[in-house]
């Protein structure tokens, strides 16, 4: 009798997964991928794409293409509920049964319910949209004296994208500038303040302008209004605030934590019952309220997600998912340098991009190695 194991979302643990999979498919399990993009883009290289170091091809990972050469099949479309009880995936028109499912949809932006963002502000989710806020700024350039962008979210992928915007605008010899914002009174919360210190530095230097401890009430066609009552020039807003649970979550029968997202316990399992699993941005696990929401974390996910599945499906034994104490992170600085960080210390320099620029080209390029996709599908 044929399983059916349905992964919703193509984020890093469900690429980590079909890679494994590939290689050593679950006998008698037929596998199903959905997802809304056939080509997601990796969030690692949207700053240098932003900036014109890629093109859209080069960003995108080829989930097509990697499913095939697991022998699965792409349902193209959202997920809009998954049921424990029935044991269903429902999308727009179909409405898939599994034995197995695993979740991995990543996050949702946070404060887009603020008055005006959805209507004149691009959050930065899904990465596709990185697409629209390189078209805008460059529209921006020709059309007008100057442009005035607002990036909104200190973190790491706010800050990445104000470098990235800002070496755009400059390049091209125009008049105007980015301002980075965010109501909290912190630049890249979480890293070492020294590091903090060293990346505002470079944002000084860059000539990005930081708002930091205002929060934005509101975005108008043309301007950012803040909490202090200070009004922002804004040609262009982008949203890159934290991380909010997806609504698929919220229309689901699955355990949440209090915050929305869906909790799992330490095999990656959600909590009180069986069938279902999840994985990267979406989850929240038990006894780990610290645990970081990064792409190192998620792939390395995957293969526990995988090794659970299988022993679901009758073999092998569950395995616990231990969460490395530190992992790499580099964030490119737009002017042909980065800065890394490993534990608690950092350095700056052109060594660091270059690095970043050959694991992120390596890492995409995994997913697009040919294969023998009838061997594949037969196996």
């Amino acid at each position: 009798m044929t399983r059916r194991v349905v992964l919703v979302g193509g984020g890093l643990a469900h690429l980590h997964l079909l890679e494994a999979w590939r290689r050593r498919p679950v006998a008698d399990a037929e596998l199903v991928v959905v997802s809304p993009e056939p080509r997601p883009w990796y969030s690692g290289m949207v700053p240098g794409y932003l900036r014109g170091e890629y093109d859209d091809a080069e960003v995108q990972v080829d989930l097509a293409h990697a499913a095939r050469c697991a022998g699965a099949r792409l349902v193209v479309g959202t997920a809009t509920r998954v049921s424990r009880a029935e044991r269903v995936v429902e999308l727009a028109g179909e409405r898939l049964a599994f034995d197995a499912c695993a979740i991995d949809v990543g996050s949702a932006p946070s404060g887009t319910g603020l008055p005006g963002v959805l209507e004149h502000a691009i959050p930065l989710r899904p990465m596709s949209r990185a697409r629209d806020v390189r078209a805008r700024v460059d529209a921006l350039l020709a059309a007008e004296e100057r442009a005035d962008v607002v990036v909104v979210g200190a973190g790491a992928g706010g800050v990445e994208v104000a470098f990235a915007l800002m070496r755009r605008i400059t390049e091209r010899g125009a008049r105007g500038g980015v301002t980075l914002v965010d109501g909290s009174g912190t630049l890249l919360p979480g890293e070492p303040p020294a590091m903090r210190e060293r990346v505002t530095d470079l944002l000084r230097a860059a000539g990005v302008g930081t708002v930091l401890g205002r929060a934005v009430t509101s975005v108008e066609p043309r301007e950012v209004r803040l909490a202090s009552g200070a009004v922002l020039p804004a040609g262009l807003v982008v949203w890159t605030t934290g991380a909010a649970p997806p609504a698929l979550l919220a229309a689901s029968d699955l355990p949440v934590d209090t915050n929305g997202y869906l909790l799992v316990d330490r095999t990656l399992l959600a909590t009180g019952g069986e069938g279902v699993w999840g994985a990267g941005d979406c989850i929240a696990m038990v006894g780990q309220p610290g645990l970081p929401r990064a792409g190192a974390y998620a792939l390395r996910q995957g293969g526990t997600l995988l090794h659970n599945i299988r022993a679901a499906l009758g073999t092998g034994r569950p395995r616990v998912y231990r969460p490395r104490h530190r992992a790499l992170a580099i964030l490119d600085t737009a002017d042909g340098a980065a800065v890394a960080r490993w534990g608690g210390h950092h350095a700056y320099g052109p060594w660091a991009w270059r690095l970043k620029r050959r694991i992120d080209l390596r890492f995409v390029s995994r997913f697009r190695e040919p294969c023998d996709e009838t061997r594949v599908a037969a196996s």
